[in-house]
C-alpha cells in the first residue's frame, strides 16, 4: 500500500508558479444471395419435429460495433481532446507541468485508475491527505507513467496554466467525465504542437497559434505556411498576417478560408477549390494544365486571356488564381459544387466557334502575336505588358 501512494509524490506543487494562460440462411428458410437480390423462391414445409426444433432456435445476438477511445494532450494549448474512433468529441482545458517540472511528451497509455486517491507529500511521506475537499488529486487518478498521471484538483484556478510538478490537472467534473470514458490500456499522447489546424463546418479551415511555453518549437511564416498548405490554403493568408499572429500567439482562431476538391472531366486535382470572401477561385495553372489551354496574364490590368476570352485574374502570393464564374470563359468549361462537396468542372460539348475574347460584353479577335510565351511542360501560359512575379512554373523567363 505504501509503495502504491507513492505513484502520486510528483503529482502537485502547492506553491508553484502560474505561468500564462492558456479524441447462411435467410428469412423463413430462405436463402440470401446478397444485398441487391431478393429470394421470391416458395418455402419448403419441414417434418413437424424439425419445426418445433427450428421454432425453439432463438437467432444469435447482433455484434455491437467496436468503440476505441483516446486521450491527445497538446502542452502548448494546454488542452485534453478525448478521441472516440478517432474523432474528437471532447476537449477539455487542462493545468500542466512548470518549465522547471515539464509534462513529458510522447506516447503512453492509462496504466491504472482509481477512486478517491490519498495524496502523500512528496517531500515527507509520513503526510497525507485522504480523499476530501482538501485532496490536491480531486477524486480522480489516471496513471499514464511512472509517477505522472491525469487527476482533479482542489485549485481549479490553476487549469489553462503551467503549475504542477508535471502531472495533468483537469476541473472535478471534467476529469470524473473522462475518467468514466476510458479504460486501462487507453492510448494517451501527449504532443507539443503550437500550431493547430481545423477543418470545422464547410470545409472551413481555421488555425490557432499559441505561446511556446517550454521554448521547445520557435516559428517562422515558412513554417506556418506548411501546415496551411496540407489544406490547400496557404496562398490566402498574407505572410504580414501570419507574422503578427506568431508574435500575439494568444491561441485565438484566424479563420482563412473554405477548401474543397476539384475534379475537371472526372479527374482530381490536387490542388483545391478556395472560397473567401464569396468568391470561388480556382487555380490558373492547374486548369490550364489539365485543359490544355495557352493563357496570357497582363499584371497591369490584372487580366488573364485565353483563345475563348478575357478574364479578372487574383495573383495570390505569386500564384494565379480566377473566380469559378469565368471557367466558360476562359477554359470552355463549366460546372460546380456536386452533392459530394467537390467543384467539379467539364467541357462544355457545343459546336465550334471561332475563338474570341469575351470581357464587359466586347467581343474581339485574340492577337496571340507579340506576347512572351512560357512553356513549363505541358502548361502553356502567356505574358503581355509588365508581368507580377509568379510562381516558379509561371515566372517570366525573358
Amino acid at each position: 500500500m505504501f509503495r502504491k501512494m507513492t505513484a502520486f509524490f510528483v503529482c502537485l506543487s502547492l506553491f508553484g508558479s502560474v505561468v500564462g494562460l492558456g479524441e447462411a440462411a435467410g428469412e423463413n428458410g430462405k436463402k440470401s444471395y446478397g444485398t441487391w437480390i431478393k429470394d421470391v423462391s416458395p418455402v419448403k414445409s419441414m417434418p413437424v419435429a424439425e419445426e418445433k426444433e427450428a421454432k425453439g432456435t432463438l437467432p444469435a445476438p447482433l455484434k455491437e460495433e467496436a468503440v476505441s477511445y483516446k486521450i491527445v494532450i497538446n502542452i502548448p494549448a494546454r488542452s485534453l481532446g478525448l478521441y472516440k474512433n478517432n474523432e474528437r468529441f471532447r476537449l477539455y482545458p487542462v493545468g500542466l507541468g512548470k518549465i522547471s517540472t515539464p509534462t513529458p511528451v510522447g506516447y503512453f497509455s492509462v496504466l491504472t485508475k482509481e477512486e478517491n486517491p490519498t495524496w502523500v507529500d512528496p517531500g515527507d511521506s509520513r503526510n497525507t491527505i485522504p480523499s476530501g475537499a482538501s485532496n490536491p488529486l480531486g477524486y480522480r487518478w489516471m496513471q499514464v507513467w511512472g509517477n505522472y498521471g491525469i487527476h482533479g484538483t482542489n485549485r481549479p484556478e490553476s487549469i489553462g496554466n503551467f503549475v504542477s510538478n508535471g502531472c495533468i490537472r483537469m476541473r472535478e467534473t471534467d476529469v470524473e467525465e473522462v475518467y468514466d470514458y476510458v479504460s486501462v490500456g487507453t492510448p494517451v499522447e501527449i504532443m507539443y504542437q503550437r500550431v493547430v489546424i481545423d477543418k470545422i463546418k464547410d470545409n472551413m479551415i481555421v488555425y490557432y497559434i499559441y505561446p511556446d511555453g517550454y521554448g521547445y518549437q520557435p516559428l517562422d511564416v515558412e513554417v506556418v505556411t506548411k501546415w496551411l498548405a496540407g489544406y490547400g490554403v496557404e496562398k490566402f493568408e498574407a505572410d504580414e498576417d501570419i507574422e503578427k499572429k506568431i508574435r500575439l500567439a494568444d491561441g485565438q482562431p484566424t479563420y482563412v478560408a473554405r477548401a474543397y476538391s476539384l475534379s475537371i472531366n472526372g479527374k482530381n486535382l490536387n490542388d483545391k477549390a478556395i472560397i473567401k470572401d464569396d468568391i470561388v477561385y480556382l487555380p490558373v495553372e492547374k486548369i490550364a494544365e489539365q485543359t490544355k489551354v495557352a493563357l496570357t496574364w497582363d499584371s497591369d490590368s490584372a487580366t488573364l486571356t485565353s483563345p475563348y476570352g478575357k478574364a479578372i485574374g487574383y495573383d495570390k502570393k505569386n500564384t494565379l488564381f480566377f473566380n469559378a464564374e469565368d471557367a466558360s470563359v476562359l477554359f470552355h468549361l463549366e460546372g460546380g459544387f456536386s452533392k459530394k462537396g467537390i467543384y467539379e468542372l467539364s467541357t462544355i460539348k457545343s459546336k465550334t466557334e471561332e475563338p474570341s475574347e469575351k470581357i464587359s460584353g466586347k467581343t474581339e479577335a485574340v492577337d496571340m502575336q507579340d506576347r512572351h510565351t512560357v512553356n513549363n511542360g505541358s502548361t502553356i501560359v502567356n505574358r503581355e505588358g509588365r508581368t507580377a512575379k509568379t510562381n516558379s512554373s509561371l515566372q517570366d523567363r525573358s
